[in-house]
Order: C-alpha cells, then sequence, then structure tokens
C-alpha cells in the first residue's frame, strides 16, 4: 500500500509544477493519474482529485501573488460564485455515470486545447524571454477590470457555468477560466493562471465537501498527492515569470491534447 502513495506524491510534484505554471489546478492530471495508475473508479477519482486542487492551488496562489499575477478581485468574484454552482454539478456526476463525466470532460479537454493552439499560432515564434517587447520575467500591472453591470453579468455566468463543469467533472475549472479571462478580460496567459487559482480555492472546496458527504474521496491518495503538489505548485508560479505566452499556451494545448487522449483510450476500453 505504501508504494503506491509514494508514487503519487512523486507524481503529485510534477502535476503541481503544471498546475502552478499553467493555472489549471491539477485536476486534469489527477483524475488520469488516479485511474490509468491506481485504478481509482471514475466518480472517486473525481472526487478526490477536487480534494487534492485545494491545497494545491492554495500553493500556486502564493506564488503568483508574490509575481504578482493575480487578479485577486476577479478571482475571489468567479469563486464565489462558481462555488454555489459546484454542488449542483456534484449532483448531476451522480446521476450520469462515470462513463458519461468521462467522456464529457474528454469534449471539453479537447475543444479548449484548440482554442490554445489557435491563439498560439498568431503569436510570433520570434518572440524570446528577454526581448524588450516580450519579457517573460516581468509582468505588468495587474489588468484593473470595472466591475460595472456588464462585467458583474460576465463574471456571474462564467462563475456558475465554472461551478457545474468543476463539479460535475472534478476538475478545478482552470481549463476553462484561463481561455475566458484571456477573451473577456484581455489577460496574460501568466494573470489568467494566477487569477485561476485563486477561484479554483473556492470551486474545489465546495466540490470536495459535496462529494466527501456522499463518501466518494479516497483521502490516503489525496493526501500522498498533495504533499507533492504543494512544493511543485510553487515552482510552477515561479517558473512562469521566465516563459513566454506563446510557450505557455503550447504548453497548456500539448497538456490537454494528452489528457483528453489518454481518458478516452481508457474509457473506450482500446487499451
Amino acid at each position: 500500500m505504501y508504494l503506491p502513495l509514494v508514487l503519487a506524491a512523486l507524481a503529485g510534484v510534477g502535476i503541481g509544477v503544471l498546475s502552478g505554471l499553467l493555472g489549471i489546478g491539477g485536476g486534469l492530471l489527477i483524475i488520469p493519474l488516479l485511474r490509468l495508475g491506481f485504478g481509482v473508479p471514475a466518480l472517486t477519482a473525481t472526487a478526490t482529485s477536487l480534494m487534492t486542487i485545494i491545497p494545491t492551488s492554495i500553493a500556486g496562489v502564493i506564488g503568483h501573488v508574490r509575481n504578482k499575477t493575480a487578479n485577486l478581485k476577479v478571482g475571489v468574484s468567479l469563486g464565489l460564485v462558481g462555488a454555489l454552482f459546484a454542488p449542483i454539478g456534484t449532483y448531476l456526476s451522480l446521476k450520469v455515470g462515470g462513463f458519461v463525466v468521462t467522456m464529457v470532460t474528454v469534449l471539453v479537454i479537447l475543444y479548449t486545447a484548440f482554442t490554445m493552439f489557435k491563439k498560439a499560432a498568431r503569436l510570433s515564434p520570434a518572440s524570446k524571454c528577454g526581448d524588450a517587447e516580450t519579457s517573460c520575467e516581468t509582468q505588468v500591472a495587474i489588468t484593473h477590470v470595472d466591475f460595472d453591470g456588464k462585467t458583474i453579468v460576465q463574471l456571474t455566468c462564467m462563475g456558475a457555468f465554472v461551478g457545474l463543469a468543476s463539479g460535475f467533472l472534478g476538475l478545478g475549472g482552470g481549463f476553462i477560466i484561463v481561455p475566458l479571462t484571456t477573451w473577456l478580460f484581455s489577460f496574460s496567459m501568466k494573470e489568467a493562471a494566477g487569477t485561476s487559482l485563486v477561484a479554483l480555492i473556492f470551486f474545489a472546496t465546495s466540490g470536495a465537501i459535496s462529494h466527501g458527504v456522499v463518501g466518494n474521496i479516497e483521502y490516503l491518495y489525496a493526501i500522498a498527492i498533495a504533499l507533492g503538489t504543494i512544493p511543485g505548485a510553487l515552482i510552477g508560479a515561479a517558473l512562469s515569470k521566465r516563459t513566454s505566452e506563446r510557450q505557455l499556451r503550447l504548453f497548456f494545448g500539448i497538456l490537454l491534447v494528452c489528457v483528453g487522449i489518454s481518458l478516452a483510450v481508457e474509457e473506450l476500453g482500446l487499451f
């Protein structure tokens, strides 16, 4: 029993790095790790990933706040709204079963990957860290967002949608928040990643409580993975300062494609 937990913790370090770097919370990788690596059932993997996302996101936020790459007001607003809807997503996931949950996850992941590649293709491949116009180590001041009527409606709708997705899919929702905030508020990938992690704390907490009540969480695996993701997320947040916008989008897209294909192949029993 101890060896799987040790392996889960070691894998958690890598997951944490990607979480802090890309603002995804880690559920995109935790679920496949639990399902493919340790044979955990779909709904249990979903619930356990939410539990692990909480400390992972907190660690990532600490790093992004230090880098001044997290819009706290937007993140908290999204998180509070989403936390109200995450239990509804959890309820729906229990009703439709593991297969549907997994296949919906795959479709959402692959579509998000497409949007990331599309945007990355528009950025100059010649841009490198250190260029005057594309410095990877300096962050422009936090984007100012006016909380007028239009913005409040946008944040409410986005928070509700991501909250439902978080509870339903067992993912933090960063794979939705990151592209949406870059689109609606013109956030850089770095600021979108930091802001996403702020919101994920609220989403994951709400969803984890809901799953915990019905006994879906495998706590030993959640703790083991978190022991690796916490330091990993701090490292990932630090690395984001030295990574270009185009590189971040490409990394994000590649990661999504790999995870989506892996989940689909496993669920369909193709190997």
